[in-house]
């Protein structure tokens, strides 16, 4: 079926949670939803890499001339690729590689890359690269990597390109069994049970040095490990952390300081501030979706067509997410809003135009002038004619009091 919506704004928002990993569809339906944006090209393997540009303070961000300039190179050296803005003004790329890629043909490519912006633009550059994919709802995982790779680029960012196919993590949390306690810190977290975080934050702590041979480096290094999933989780909940630390390193300021109690009261305030944060950005970004979707519907009144299943895909929700969201944002349900507004439509119609009701029902997206009648009836009360001759006789009253 056609919409009248703009392609390319479709596209782009189909992308943008493609990555953002906000569908919960198949495989399947989301090859389907590409299919029919012109996107065939997003089939397995795939990779995201995200590009970081660090502007001098005076120098105006150029950012979407860099997207334009990243999306050029990748066309002209014939990659499968597209480029998106996302809300950290972060340039992310979805590319589509060999099933038989190597590692440092990924690195080769973006190191050339970011010469060729360095150039460009005359500002620092980092990248992030995710891990290859082999399934399509896999993206958003190596879209995560990616932005995770950034939140290492201080240690491990000496040319500039982090790639998760080898780099080095703190991986001593996990060999000695801290991966639990850093889970269940990250749950009081995501739950904004602070004063619970706290507690779970001290026994982090108090496990690791209870380790063999464990030194204050182990602990700053597990706690480096927990900041990062911290501000991930805030990333994923559309955070900018970049502008909350406020050019702080807080990797090095960790290994930096003498005493663990001052680095679990600052991991304590900055989740204060990311939570508050977090709340704001995702009820803006649910206001988005519904708005959205407000246009998408009145764009599409006529279509008869128009129903959960074009309304979830416009958005990129699933049907039974959105159907669920929608009613809590709306205060009713897809269904009954679309039929409201389409009978708000034709009483526009019938109060101002000589339209018949065939004419009108099918400029509403009725199926049929009969189905029009009985639902406009059941919703105003009284029928089209009558609501016609109603409104007529009461417009004719206002004019005739005018003289």
């Amino acid at each position: 079926m056609e919409f009248s919506l703009n392609q390319n704004s479709l596209r782009f928002h189909f992308v943008h949670v493609l990555l953002a990993g906000k569908r919960e569809l198949t495989a399947e339906e989301i090859s389907d939803r590409a299919g029919k944006l012109g996107l065939q090209w997003i089939s397995p393997p795939l990779l995201v890499a995200e590009i970081a540009p660090y502007f001098n303070g005076n120098r105006e961000k150029n950012v979407v001339r860099i997207c334009q300039f990243v999306q050029t190179f990748l066309d002209r050296r014939e990659c499968k690729a597209t480029c998106t803005l996302n809300e950290y003004d972060n340039v992310q790329v979805l590319l589509h590689t060999d099933s038989d890629v190597k590692t440092e043909n990924v690195d080769s490519l973006f190191a050339e890359l970011r010469k060729s912006l360095i150039d460009e633009y005359r500002c620092e550059i980092f990248i992030g690269i995710g891990r290859l994919t082999n399934s399509l709802t896999a993206v958003a995982g190596s879209a995560a990597d990616a932005r995770q790779m950034l939140a290492y680029r201080f240690q491990y960012a000496e040319k500039g390109i982090i790639n998760i196919a080898n780099i080095i993590h703190f991986q001593s949390s996990n060999q000695y069994g801290s991966e639990n306690a850093i889970s269940r810190v990250i749950g009081c977290f995501l739950d904004g049970n602070l004063g619970k975080m706290s507690t779970r934050l001290d026994e982090l702590v108090q496990s690791v040095r209870r380790r063999p041979n464990a030194s204050q480096t182990s602990v700053k290094r597990t706690l480096i490990e927990l900041v990062v999933r911290i501000l991930n989780t805030a990333s994923d909940a559309y955070v900018n952390v970049d502008e909350v630390l406020n050019d702080m390193d807080p990797y090095r300021w960790i290994l930096s300081q003498n005493r663990i109690e001052t680095i679990t009261e600052w991991i304590m305030e900055l989740s204060t501030q990311l939570l508050q944060m977090m709340n704001t950005q995702i009820k803006q970004k649910e206001r988005d979706v519904v708005s959205i979707a407000y246009h998408f519907i009145e764009d599409n009144l006529q279509n008869p067509d128009l129903c959960l299943q074009s309304v979830s895909e416009a958005v990129g929700l699933s049907k039974n997410y959105f159907c669920e969201f929608f009613k809590k944002e709306a205060g009713m349900g897809l269904n009954s809003y679309i039929v409201g507004r389409r009978i708000e439509k034709a009483k526009a119609i019938l109060r101002t135009t000589p339209i018949s009701n065939k004419n009108t029902a099918i400029l509403t997206g009725f199926s049929s002038a009969s189905y029009f009648n009985r639902v406009f009836k059941e919703v105003v009360g009284i029928t089209p004619a009558e609501y016609r001759r109603s409104n007529r006789a009461d417009n004719l009253q206002e004019e005739s009091a005018t003289f």
